[in-house]
């Protein structure tokens, strides 16, 4: 009887065998590592026991989240679905002479499911290590490569220019300059992407020329066509295409794009075109943003004083549900409020294209936007003033 179950165990582990090695053939044998990414890494000079870490969450939402470290070690695991932009935050408390203490921005870099990326590197005076082991990697650490030196170009200028009076002579001459090196950046991105047609490191490249409407709409629609079919797929090739789009359908005199979600405070379903017969002042807005923020009386009263006339709806992005509604409750924004995610169906600040905020759209009864207003949006006001008063 023994050797006969050991016989049956043996036949079951071969059929075992065979089914994961079919599984693996088809792809359906390695659910957990597809949906999942690592990043670790061994820094020597960080002298906190952490960092942090912020990424697009799976429903779209911001994921803040720490690292911590130990012997300048430290591993993070995640699910994701796609390719993710992830930024780590390292914090450098070392005290460098009196009443100087260091901090250091955002190191970003680009995660695929199932991907294992491995820091290198150093921060004895500043965080100088960068992502290893991934074909994204390679290629956004080519890109890097290609700015490093006019990164320190335009540092050391932008630490000159602040050390100067401002509207002198000087002053204006260092920031022609830092200009002048900007724009140098601008030509290396653009000669990337070109250059670089099937790495999706050229699509991330292209949703932030676009997002911070660097270049031009028919430069970006140029590049964005020289990229591989393929990138399709890919979150930031269907950005880019999306705020391509959303530039062309959001020019004054276009009717408003269909705006229909479940993306609101309460989950209840919102459709903008319910609100035909009256204006609508659609208001894309952060609480992290300081103009926004100190345009929202004026946003109440404007509200208040054309009541019958006019509706308002704000787009946040950046804030959670939570942080929207500790902000708006007390000062009484009982406005219509929709949360814009990062990615997939939500992200309407891709579908409007907006490029920087606050952005106000002027919409008339019609559904037809008559303005598009950037920045301190004190002509917006102005501008309903002209057309509502009676």
């Amino acid at each position: 009887m023994i050797k006969k179950h050991a016989q049956f165990t043996l036949k079951l582990a071969i059929v075992g065998l065979m089914f994961f090695q079919a599984g693996t053939q088809f792809g359906f044998s390695q659910e957990k590592e597809s949906k999942e990414f690592t990043v670790s890494g061994n820094i020597k000079g960080i002298d906190l026991p952490y960092m942090f870490i912020d990424y697009t969450g799976e429903n779209g939402d911001r994921v803040w989240d720490t690292l911590h470290l130990k012997k300048n070690k430290f591993s993070y695991i995640a699910k994701i679905s796609d390719t993710k932009t992830i930024a780590i935050w390292p914090f450098l408390a070392r005290k460098r002479k009196e009443g100087d203490y260091r901090k250091q921005k955002r190191v970003e870099f680009l995660a695929k499911p199932g991907e294992h990326i491995v820091f290198k590197g150093e921060a004895a005076t500043s965080f100088n290590a960068y992502p290893t082991g991934t074909a994204l990697s390679n290629d956004l650490n080519k890109y890097n490569g290609l700015l490093k030196p006019l990164e320190k170009e335009s540092a050391a200028l932008s630490t000159k220019m602040y050390t100067l009076e401002r509207g002198s002579q000087e002053f204006k001459s260092t920031y022609e300059e830092v200009q002048k090196v900007g724009k140098k950046m601008k030509e290396i991105t653009m000669q990337f992407i070109t250059d670089n047609p099937n790495s999706e490191v050229s699509a991330y490249l292209l949703v932030d020329l676009v997002g911070g409407k660097s270049i031009q709409d028919d430069e970006a629609t140029a590049l964005f066509k020289a990229l591989n079919i393929d990138l399709k797929t890919s979150p930031f090739y269907v950005q880019v295409n999306t705020r391509l789009e959303g530039s062309k359908a959001t020019e004054p005199g276009n009717k408003v794009p269909s705006l229909v979600t479940t993306s609101t405070l309460n989950g209840e379903e919102f459709n903008l075109e319910s609100l035909q017969g009256k204006y609508v002042l659609l208001d894309f807005w952060g609480t992290w943003c300081g103009p926004c923020v100190a345009e929202m009386p004026k946003v109440k009263e404007y509200k208040e004083k054309y009541k019958d006339q006019l509706v308002i709806v704000a787009v946040n992005s950046g804030d959670t549900k939570e942080q929207i509604e500790k902000f708006i409750t007390p000062k009484g924004y009982n406005w219509m409020q929709l949360i814009s995610k990062k990615e997939g169906e939500s992200d309407f600040v891709s579908k409007f294209n907006v490029n920087g905020f606050p952005t106000k759209f002027v919409i008339d009864p019609n559904g037809i936007i008559l303005h598009r207003f950037v920045g301190n949006a004190e002509e917006s006001f102005d501008k309903l003033d002209e057309l509502l008063k009676k």
